[in-house]
């Protein structure tokens, strides 16, 4: 039988304390036996003696026994479910021992949590115990869920899931314009939805299951502050006029300069303060051009592309850059997936760049700015054909990758659950505070140390609901009724989170002997050590 010591005090000064007695207790026998007393009572107080020692010493040393791993285990299930649901996960997990958690009083045990809703109340019999969480098999029964808790209007919402369902026809989405379904498949579904959110403010999107709503997907919607876009181009076309409108719709700043001749211009608006300057390939030679994007950090995006090899040659030449575009077809072009039409090449995926969209665009972080080149040749045509959601997709990436970051932004990772830490992050060029206000809750911030303009904090929130900001950003804080899944698991890791850990090498578990036994033991030598000189020989 496997068995280690777990000692009260460290083993040197218990076997100090321990000899010290010993020999307390032997000297009396000892003198006894120096004036011949009776050989038989001499054993016998020297056995009583021993006999309480040895007590003693494995009531201080405290000695465990080892587990058998198949008896620690116990499946612990909320009282509120079926006993099909019950008996299956119990023949599953091959469990000796099932009882209700209202039950369950102590023990060295493996818990397996079978249930889906539990307050702190609940878990409290389990507080102390390393617990393995199951969830019923339940048609929208939510495991995990995230989103972001601050976006800015025309950015793309990105919402993970884990969700059980019990067929392969059940469709999940977000009940927003524009927004996909997703089909999922029998059993647990891990997955993101994306969507872009057309209003400003406070938001509130159903998460809908086959008709059912599962949850409500509350986040702050912040409006963006309008960018400086300047068209430069030799010849307009349909491409890049849609562009045009589509930017303008969104509410940005957008001029053009539209060349009808070697001198003569059409344009519109001023050039100043440019952040992002979109033209064509014979604009590039351009001293104007090559001084915004190197003394006015004015990030550039190439498009109406016929050669990208010559292209890129020229702009590596001009700005240092590392562009290299590959054939993949003879054909005149390909058609992207989502699509649009692009050149037969692709750009070769290099240290520094990111390209996305099968190739079709590449961008390049320089000294000065960032540089893209895209190979798309028509992109409009999706609108035509009504697929709004496709060309806002392609294009809110491209723009999204170009775009300089908001003289100010606030983000967060939702839900915020009322009673649990949260972690927030600030940027803000001109400055932080070291504390933010939302309506009656404080939220302490610290400065980055790399970085002056940027800062985090963590906060718990105490206030359910919409939590505002005066003409500012707001969070919303949800409570269990609303979550209740994600409270619980919550509450489960915590409580795993405040185990001490073992060494992963010993995967033995040990209970200890109860200490009353010891305790009795030693009552009774000291009795019968009390009652021994009263016996006649």
């Amino acid at each position: 039988m496997m068995f280690e010591l777990n000692p009260i005090v460290s083993i040197p000064f218990l076997l100090v304390i321990l000899g010290l007695i010993l020999l307390v207790g032997a000297a009396p026998i000892f003198l006894l036996a120096r004036k011949n007393h009776d050989p038989k009572r001499l054993l016998l107080k020297a056995g009583l003696f021993l006999g309480f020692w040895i007590c003693l010493a494995l009531a201080l040393l405290r000695p465990q026994l080892g587990i058998d791993s198949d008896e620690s285990r116990i499946l612990v299930y909320s009282s509120s479910l079926d006993k099909a649901e019950i008996d299956f996960w119990k023949d599953s997990l091959q469990m000796k021992k099932a009882i209700p958690l209202q039950r369950f009083s102590s023990g060295e045990n493996d818990i397996f949590l079978l249930g889906a809703d539990f307050s702190e109340e609940d878990l409290f019999p389990i507080r102390k115990k390393k617990i393995t969480w199951i969830l019923p098999r339940k048609h929208g029964q939510l495991q995990d869920i995230s989103w972001k808790g601050a976006i800015r209007k025309g950015e793309l919402q990105r919402l993970t899931y884990t969700v059980f369902s019990d067929r392969d026809s059940a469709y999940l989405k977000v009940l927003s314009v524009g927004s996909d379904s997703i089909q999922l498949q029998k059993g647990w579904n891990q997955g993101t939805l994306e969507f872009y959110n057309a209003g400003v403010g406070e938001t509130n999107l159903p998460l809908i299951l086959d008709g059912d709503t599962l949850t409500s997907v509350r986040y702050f919607t912040a409006a963006s502050s309008p960018k400086q876009y300047f068209f430069k181009l030799g010849f307009p076309s349909g491409e890049t006029r849609t562009l045009t409108n589509w930017l303008r719709e969104k509410g940005e700043h957008v001029n053009e300069s539209i060349q009808l001749s070697r001198s003569s211009y059409l344009q519109s608006g001023a050039e100043d303060s440019l952040q992002v300057l979109i033209a064509d390939p014979s604009q590039v030679a351009q001293k104007q051009v090559q001084e915004w994007v190197k003394e006015e950090n004015t990030a550039l995006l190439l498009v109406q592309l016929s050669d990208p090899r010559s292209i890129s040659q020229e702009v590596n030449r001009l700005f240092g850059t590392d562009f290299q575009a590959e054939a993949t077809a003879d054909a005149t072009s390909r058609t992207l997936a989502n699509g649009m039409e692009a050149l037969p090449f692709r750009w070769k995926e290099q240290s520094g760049q990111k390209t996305f969209h099968e190739g079709s665009v590449a961008i390049q972080d320089t000294d000065f700015g960032k540089i893209a080149i895209s190979m798309v040749q028509a992109s409009f045509p999706l609108l035509l054909e009504g697929k709004e959601k496709t060309y806002e997709e392609f294009w809110g990436d491209v723009i999204g990758a170009l775009e300089p970051d908001e003289a100010q932004s606030f983000n967060f990772s939702a839900p915020v659950l009322i009673g649990f830490e949260s972690q927030i992050q600030l940027f803000n060029r001109d400055s932080l505070s070291s504390e933010l206000s939302f309506g009656n809750e404080l939220v302490f911030v610290s400065q980055s140390l790399v970085n002056p303009s940027k800062a985090s904090g963590k906060w718990t929130s105490a206030i359910a609901g919409w939590n505002r900001r005066e003409n500012g950003p707001a969070y919303y804080s949800y409570t269990s009724e609303e979550l209740p899944n994600i409270f619980s698991g919550q509450l489960i890791q915590a409580i795993n989170q405040g185990q001490v850990s073992t060494d992963g090498n010993d995967l033995r578990r040990y209970q200890p002997v109860s200490p009353w036994i010891w305790i009795l033991g030693m009552l009774l030598f000291l009795g019968a050590m009390w009652l021994e000189p009263k016996l006649k020989g």
